[in-house]
């Protein structure tokens, strides 16, 4: 195959998923190389979450899958299609990566950044979590995103009002653990609801003596350790998908 056909048989198709339009220019046999890796994650990713999927269904647990809310990119190589979220990232599950695929992941990350900074769609620029306190990946939903306003209004009421014992609230550990209680139930969690929760984790933080005990021990006396973990992970690392785990209902 010549130069030319290889060029012509991997042109790439940059298209903005919601919005009409799409643009699209030649990609070079090295970046294709790259772009093929992604293929051969995605695929290893599926089968390992499948099994760990049935593994959790042994127990009687299950748990949630990262939402396709900020998927906003499709990548087009020839007969393949990748998906690439609002941050720049290929849309998977970290988890089922391996430490020796990692590098690979990067690399076809990192050559999506230099062809969307090359061909911006709309002019749009990719957005990054960290600078949005209560981005969290895979928690994108409207439902979920429709709670930011008032748990930084909550949360900042707290703040001021509490008494000196208690250290100051995070609003995106907050978010987290709402996130962590409200997942299963669906629908939109209400303003009340974010004001009993808050309540609720709040005094779980208090010993007898009338000391707080911190944040992270609330954390543990509202559920158990798993519970507590799971949402410092998510607080913590807002750029990675840390699931929602809970037994299957009956």
């Amino acid at each position: 195959m010549t130069f030319g056909a290889i060029l012509f048989a991997a042109m790439k198709v940059l298209t903005a998923l919601g919005a009409p339009g799409e643009f699209s220019e030649p990609v070079a046999a090295g970046e294709v190389a790259v772009l093929e890796k992604a293929g051969r994650l995605v695929s290893a990713q599926n089968g390992r979450r499948a099994k760990w999927e049935r593994y959790l269904g042994l127990m009687g647990l299950r748990e949630s899958r990262p939402s396709l809310a900020s998927v906003r990119y499709s990548l087009s190589v020839g007969r393949r299609v990748y998906s690439f979220t609002v941050y720049g990232r290929l849309f998977i599950d970290v988890r089922f990566v391996r430490d020796d695929e990692m590098a690979d992941l990067l690399a076809v990350e990192s050559l999506f950044r230099e062809m969307h900074a090359r061909s911006p769609w709309r002019g749009e620029t990719l957005r990054d979590p960290w600078k949005e306190p209560l981005a969290l990946c895979g928690y994108e939903d409207a439902r979920f995103a429709r709670l930011d306003a008032p748990i930084e209004r909550i949360v900042g009421d707290f703040n001021r009002t509490r008494p000196e014992r208690v250290y100051e609230l995070s609003p995106r550990l907050f978010k987290s653990f709402v996130i962590e209680e409200a997942y299963w139930r669906g629908g939109d969690v209400s303003e009340s609801a974010l004001k009993s929760a808050l309540s609720r984790l709040a005094a779980a933080g208090n010993r007898k003596d009338g000391a707080f005990c911190g944040w992270y021990v609330a954390l543990q006396n509202a559920r158990d350790a798993d519970f507590a973990e799971r949402v410092a992970a998510r607080s913590g690392h807002p750029e990675m998908f840390v699931p929602v785990r809970a037994w299957k209902e009956k």
